[in-house]
């Protein structure tokens, strides 16, 4: 059976052939996997530069329920980025909800657009002034070769614009209903060298830095759920309530204790994560405390603000890895470094990664989130200066540290309708897209 959607795509929503043991047919997975045929390269910064292999893959999920399922994650990689020849952005966007395939691919192309612009704004104003500054004619002055490359502050300011008039653009668009729908977004950008890391919800990069014990994961970002007391505090103070679907329906006692920990070292600690939700309502729901899109959810602070850093790489860091959660609900980051370290190409590693993902899928779950990696094998010869700021080296003593610790908590028994609705995604408010341990199915 098939049916056109209203961008005119064609949907297959045929069942799709099953094993003996239920699982998709060896062929159906198939032909779920887009995949780069072969390793890309670019070559980013001037003075240190890094040489980047990169490399991509994405699975569409597999849900019983919803056959026919659009593949809700979206990637992109933009290559002179800006206008600048050695500058690029890596993008990945994992989403939620009915609409959640519209909003990821509105945030995939248009986030990279949005946030070169504003680069652009800001260096043809820096030359203007320039030329005014040594009292020269500002005719012409659109030369792009000419204009200044952003300091740090400035290029992360013009990141935190693209994320916002993203945000609005969605919103705006008559043709997509975000109201309980949206996505999440992460972005590596090259510029002037170095590397911005700019993320919005539970999608996550990754970095492999070699030090004297091998190649140690340095998480690049923080999954933006409610297991983070920080921003479980923030959704609070602007009116969110944080529970559990369990205490939601009264199966446990109300509380507030969920730790205050950052996924990565440890895989999800159950699979009733704490939800925010509307005071008194049972929607939105959601288990992540920031997005794109999602309006319901951000009268009451999930949010499309990133946290952002910016960190010039050394000869020590050897591969980035970008992902939707699909990749990294059953991996911990230390596998998925050692499962990138033992090949050795960009798209040798994407294959491994999908492949480790999915098996764990379908050994926990009767379900299959989709799975979308983006890896980048790093050349860089500039040599760490330990005693010079701002730099990877940084990141590589707060590690220990990162990641927290997660709450105690008891899980009450369910029935067996109960354990059912979960299994089929069923939420109270009827959310059905939303549920998993960021929310971005």
């Amino acid at each position: 059976m098939y049916k056109t959607t209203k961008g005119g795509a064609i949907e297959d929503h045929t069942p799709p052939k099953l094993d003996s043991d239920g699982h998709l047919a060896p062929e159906e997975v198939q032909k779920r996997i887009t995949a780069s045929e072969s390793v890309s390269t670019t070559t980013v910064g001037d003075d240190e530069k890094t040489d980047i292999e990169y490399a991509t893959v994405t699975q569409r999920g597999y849900y019983p329920d919803i056959p026919g399922k659009q593949n809700q994650d979206a990637h992109s990689i933009t290559l002179t980025f800006g206008g600048e020849e050695t500058d690029v952005m890596f993008t990945v966007c994992d989403g939620h909800g009915a609409s959640g395939h519209d909003c990821a691919r509105f945030v995939n192309k248009d986030l990279p657009r949005s946030i070169a612009k504003f680069v652009r704004q800001t260096r043809s104003q820096h030359y203007v002034s320039k030329l005014k500054a040594e009292g020269k004619s500002t005719k012409g002055a659109f030369k792009p070769e000419l204009w200044p490359l952003l300091e740090v502050e400035e290029y992360e300011e013009c990141c935190r614009k693209g994320f916002a008039e993203t945000n609005k653009a969605l919103d705006d668009d008559k043709t997509i209903n975000d109201k309980l729908s949206g996505t999440t977004a992460i972005t590596i950008s090259f510029h002037k060298g170095r590397m911005t890391v700019c993320n919005v919800g539970d999608s996550r990069a990754l970095l492999g830095h070699f030090n004297e014990d091998g190649i140690l994961p340095i998480p690049l970002s923080k999954d933006q759920t409610p297991y983070r007391k920080d921003e479980r505090d923030r959704v609070q103070a602007l009116g969110a309530e944080i529970k559990s679907i369990d205490q939601l329906k009264g199966r446990e006692e109300m509380h507030d204790d969920w730790g205050d920990m950052v996924h990565g070292e440890l895989v999800n600690p159950t699979r009733d994560p704490p939800r925010v939700w509307v005071k008194g309502s049972d929607f939105p729901g959601t288990a992540f405390t920031r997005s794109i899109g999602d309006t319901v959810a951000e009268s009451i602070g999930v949010v499309a603000e990133p946290e952002i850093i910016t960190r010039r790489l050394t000869e020590n860091d050897k591969f980035l890895v970008i992902a939707s959660d699909g990749l990294f609900e059953f991996l911990t980051n230390k596998e998925v470094c050692s499962i990138v370290e033992e090949n050795d190409n960009a798209a040798d590693a994407c294959q491994k990664l999908r492949e480790a993902a999915y098996t764990q899928w379908i050994e926990n779950e009767d379900r299959v989130d989709d799975i979308t990696i983006v890896v980048c094998f790093l050349n860089n010869t500039t040599a760490p200066d330990l005693n010079a700021a701002g730099t990877t080296e940084d990141l590589v003593s707060v590690v220990g540290s990162f990641y927290g610790t997660p709450g105690e908590r008891e899980l009450s028994a369910k029935s067996e309708d109960e354990e059912e609705n979960e299994k089929n995604n069923v939420l109270p408010c009827g959310l059905d897209l939303c549920l998993g341990s960021g929310g971005g199915d």
